[in-house]
């Protein structure tokens, strides 16, 4: 998900950090600009933060590279990889489909074998 984030020092427009055969952690970075802060609010010392808008995410690094990203840094700055279904989603997606086919079998018997009997 994209947000802001600070920095005390520039950062690269993309981090691709390969975990495993099949995750790799992945940082974007799209630079916005400088903001003085107060680091210290007693003393009022200030510092210089480097204002990001940030995407961090993980994928399947045989699905997306590190050309990829690099390659086309602002797609992947909104990039939210897709999550398998928790068990209740698979759930609910399996009982609407069941209730769907108990619908037809129960049409198939009830109007359209008889009309095909004639009766």
């Amino acid at each position: 998900m994209k947000q802001k984030t600070m920095y005390t020092e520039m950062q690269p427009d993309v981090r691709y950090t390969k975990v495993s055969e099949s995750r790799a952690d992945v940082i974007v970075n799209k630079y916005i600009g400088e903001e003085e802060m107060i680091v210290d609010p007693e003393t009022g010392v200030k510092q210089i933060m480097y204002a990001y808008m940030t995407n961090i995410f993980s994928v399947d690094p045989n699905t997306v590279t590190e050309t990829d990203v690099k390659s086309n840094p602002d797609f992947y700055l909104n990039y939210e990889e897709k999550k398998e279904k928790d068990l209740s989603e698979k759930v609910a997606v399996l009982e609407e489909a069941n209730m769907e086919l108990t619908a037809t079998i129960d049409n198939i018997l009830t109007d359209v074998i008889p009309s095909l009997m004639g009766m």
